[in-house]
Order: structure tokens, then C-alpha cells, then sequence
């Protein structure tokens, strides 16, 4: 009996280690595709706001994963494809992510401005495309401003203040 519970737990043991392994792999594929370059965070530093619990499910093969909001499969392939195609365009001619170093208000003035040329029947660029991004710049904007201070009347987690502070420092200006 003894040698059963030494054995099960010397599983559990080589089990868990696994686990920490992939949750290292984890962390370091993160550190590279963190918003902000220049910031490190680790994955377990991350805190939920109160009422987001990270739900885990249980898919009918017995895989278990956090479960996501939002059915990214129904996002539209061919506006997605011109999106990119547009930010692309874009990246070459203003440099990347050049649109976070613009405020939403501007954003969402080139919106209104690409659905009048494009009710007007202008078909000197894509309208539709163009007032696509813009939107999904401004959106994406006002996300990332609640993100920034989501527990506004919380009391910070240890380190939250000096992470605050790594965000504001790499912030386009």
C-alpha cells in the first residue's frame, strides 16, 4: 500500500513538473508579444479584476483550457484579410502602430469622414476599409484605457504601481 501512494505520488511529483516547464515555455513566448515592448510581466503577476473569474472548461475530448470571450470564428475573413492588407499599407507609409500616437477623437473623426465618402460614392480609396481601422483604432484605444486602471477603486497588488509606471513609460508620446 505504502509503495502505491509512493509511487502515485512520484507521479504527481514528475506531473506537476511538467506543468511548471510548459508554464516557463509560457512565460517566455509571452514576454514577446507583451503590448508594451520593453515591459516584462509574468503571467502569474496578472490579476483578474473582482468578477472576472477565469472560467476553465472542459472540451469533449477531456481537454481543459480558460475559457475565452468572444467567437473569434465568426469574425468576417474577408474584411479581416483587407484590414490587415490596410494596416500593412499603412505601416509602410506612417511606420507600425503609428495609430496608437493618435488620439481616439481623431480616430473617430476619420470614421465619420470615410462613411461620408463612401455614401457620397467616392471611390478614390477604400472608404469601408479605412473607416474599418479607424474604428478599430478608437475602439482598441478606449479598451486599453480601461485596461490601464481597471481596479480604480481597489488597492493595488504589490508591484501594480511599478508596472503602471513601465506602461506609462512606453507609451508612444
Amino acid at each position: 500500500m505504502e509503495d502505491e501512494e509512493k509511487t502515485t505520488s512520484q507521479q504527481e511529483a514528475k506531473s506537476n513538473s511538467g506543468v511548471s516547464e510548459e508554464l516557463e515555455k509560457l512565460d517566455r513566448a509571452f514576454e514577446s508579444h507583451v503590448p508594451y515592448p520593453g515591459i516584462n510581466v509574468d503571467l502569474k503577476d496578472i490579476r483578474v479584476p473582482r468578477g472576472y473569474e477565469l472560467e476553465v472548461i472542459t472540451n469533449a475530448k477531456g481537454g481543459k483550457q480558460h475559457k475565452i470571450d468572444g467567437r473569434f470564428d465568426l469574425v468576417p475573413s474577408f474584411a479581416q484579410e483587407r484590414v490587415a492588407q490596410i494596416l500593412e499599407n499603412g505601416a509602410k507609409r506612417y511606420g507600425d502602430n503609428n495609430w496608437m500616437s493618435i488620439p481616439m477623437i481623431e480616430h473617430l473623426n476619420h470614421v465619420a469622414f470615410h462613411i461620408v465618402k463612401h455614401l457620397q460614392g467616392d471611390t478614390s480609396e477604400d472608404h469601408l476599409g479605412n473607416m474599418t481601422c479607424r474604428a478599430m483604432f478608437a475602439l482598441d484605444l478606449a479598451v486599453r484605457e480601461k485596461l490601464e486602471n481597471p481596479w480604480a477603486n481597489e488597492p493595488p497588488a504589490p508591484g501594480e504601481e511599478i508596472l503602471h509606471e513601465q506602461v506609462e513609460a512606453h507609451k508612444p508620446k
